[in-house]
């Protein structure tokens, strides 16, 4: 009877103190419980999906891919249906579990939000991040099992690809080598051709999984998945198109100056016209313009280097230690290992690369690029909430490509592989010009693809590879096939992954240049000498202190003004690509 009557009076002294609070202090025990009962299931289930991952892209198996399934109608089963007896908000000894129940909870984050109560920043964001992983239960049940299958699938058939030529198998990087060696102009056109046959394989799955996100971003007041996912990286399409298109405009008429020397170039190469020149005859599968003669002659700066310690060395000088990383990472060839080279989360202190990472001058550039974007999640703060821990793209990449432009800088270069000094104005010459042909060429590829994964989004039922060939045509200036397939646009990596994410790729690059004016400012001694720079610890603190630590409790607008001074602009970036003294 006494057990009873001090339960019965907790129970009212709860009621009392909760209704004591006021409407902000009683959202924000609310938001502090919502998180609290979802923290284990969150980390759990991270964990578990970035282990299947991890095991699906490694040895691209299809267990691993059916476990990804199964993790991820796991998780949308857990949330929420957990108990709450461990509820205890600061100052409440007890709240009845049916206040917060399953079918109410959603509802309950999305008044929340909209009420603007929670005042609390690091609380705010975490209320966000709620919102968008809240919102998966809303799909019916049949609808996401379907819209996870036919993801997973998609990922699946577009690592495990390989291009197939008089009844051989190559990978991407197989033929990249193919590519330089030989000089036929009709071998260029056979592998377009080869990959042509990942988008008849894929192309019915991606309009259905772009109908099924489209279907049920309406359902949450959107007018398509492509506005939601923006919104999820606290992007607005209007604001991210205007810095595009500016760039865009602000660098046309130097990039059709140096596609005339390019093409040029290819014509002498092949041994034909420059008027005969297709897509297919651009270096490599994504019509990157640096020429053989370039790549072959940057090779030579790397013969008989291990790209991947001459990165952890220089990690290590600047303060920023990835060995933990390269030490769990798979960065070696392999049969069935998925194509290209990402970063894999498994837990906070458990970051894995995957890459084909060989010792030329491309990889050097890509265990740059990787090592950077690494070190901004080694280094998230343990006092960032897991819901905040991942940081935005656009910075860890941005990150990223300062580190692999640092490749670019002839006194860093000198300091980690061995060139004559009588070598040193060639090599410096061929470094920078071969860097801001790349990055001419790169920006206006990410317009394309960006332009076309909001098209797409807008109207799936379009003819996509009329859109992707017009769009290529007006910004990149090369020629369409005479012969169209229905199945190009989906051959084409970022446009079959559906990420949403080429937009980010391209202000990720004009971050790295406004940070690397940065950075010029506050270390003028260090940072123009290269081989100070990457020794000095102090870079790796400041990078840490007002970039790393914080994940993603800020925005990145946010972020970059700490960390820059100002908000993103594309002035830094566009003078690079407009000078002539790099």
């Amino acid at each position: 009877m006494k057990k009873w009557y001090r339960a019965l009076l907790c129970m009212a002294v709860g009621f009392l103190l909760f209704s004591c609070l006021s409407e902000q202090e009683k959202a924000e025990q609310i938001v502090r419980h919502l998180i609290r009962k979802n923290e284990k299931v969150f980390h759990y289930y991270y964990r578990q999906e970035g282990l299947a991952y991890w095991e699906a892209t490694t040895h691209n198996t299809t267990s691993a891919y059916d476990r990804l399934v199964k993790l991820e109608l796991d998780f949308r089963e857990q949330k929420g249906t957990h108990s709450n007896k461990d509820f205890l908000p600061e100052r409440m000894n007890f709240v009845p579990d049916k206040i917060f129940t399953e079918e109410h909870d959603f509802q309950l984050i999305k008044k929340i939000r909209a009420s603007g109560l929670v005042k609390d920043s690091m609380l705010s964001r975490q209320l966000d991040g709620l919102y968008h992983d809240y919102m998966d239960g809303l799909i019916e049940s049949g609808k996401f099992n379907d819209l996870v299958a036919t993801e997973v699938r998609i990922y699946q058939e577009h690592f495990g690809f390989r291009v197939q030529l008089d009844g051989k198998s190559y990978t991407a990087n197989q033929i990249d080598s193919l590519r330089r060696a030989v000089n036929d102009p009709d071998l260029p056109r056979r592998i377009f051709e080869g990959r042509r046959m990942l988008g008849v394989r894929i192309e019915a799955d991606i309009r259905r999984l772009v109908s099924l996100r489209n279907e049920f971003a309406r359902m949450m007041g959107y007018a398509n998945y492509y506005e939601l996912s923006l919104e999820k990286e606290d992007e607005n399409v209007d604001q991210v198109f205007e810095i595009l298109h500016e760039t865009e405009r602000r660098t046309r008429d130097r990039y059709f100056e140096a596609k005339r020397e390019i093409d040029r170039m290819i014509a002498k190469r092949y041994g034909i016209d420059t008027s005969e020149i297709m897509p297919w005859h651009y270096f490599d599968d994504q019509f990157s313009l640096h020429p053989v003669d370039f790549s072959s002659q940057l090779d030579k700066l790397v013969n008989g280097s291990n790209v991947v310690e001459i990165a952890r060395t220089y990690f290590n000088q600047a303060g920023l230690s990835v060995d933990q990383v390269l030490d769990r990472s798979d960065l070696s060839a392999r049969k069935g290992k998925a194509q290209g080279a990402y970063l894999i989360p498994v837990d906070r202190d458990d970051i894995r690369l995957v890459g084909d990472i060989q010792n030329n001058f491309q990889g050097l550039e890509s265990i740059m690029r990787l090592c950077g974007f690494a070190s901004t999640y080694v280094y998230v703060s343990d006092k960032t909430p897991l819901l905040l821990y991942d940081p935005h793209y656009m910075i860890s990449a941005g990150v990223g490509l300062l580190c692999k432009d640092l490749t670019t800088n002839i006194a860093w270069l000198q300091s980690v592989v061995n060139i004559a000094p009588g070598d040193m104005a060639k090599y410096k010459l061929l470094v920078n010009h071969a860097s801001q042909i790349d990055k001419l060429f790169k920006c206006r590829e990410l317009v394309v693809k960006a332009e076309f994964e909001r098209a797409l989004y807008e109207n799936p039922d379009q003819d996509l590879s009329k859109l992707w060939w017009k769009l290529n045509q007006q910004y990149l200036g090369v020629k369409i096939p005479a012969y169209i397939s229905k199945y190009d646009w989906a051959s084409i990596r970022v446009t079959s992954l559906l990420t949403c994410n080429s937009q980010n790729q391209l202000l990720a690059d004009i971050f790295a240049q406004q940070l690397r004016h940065a950075l010029q400012k506050r270390f003028p001694e260090k940072i123009t000498n290269a081989c100070c720079w990457a020794s000095n610890p102090q870079l790796g603190t400041f990078l840490r202190k007002n970039l790393f630590r914080y994940g993603n409790y800020l925005t990145w607008n946010e972020l970059i003004k700490r960390a820059t001074g100002e908000e993103l602009t594309p002035d830094y970036y566009v003078e690079y690509l407009l000078t002539d003294d790099i």
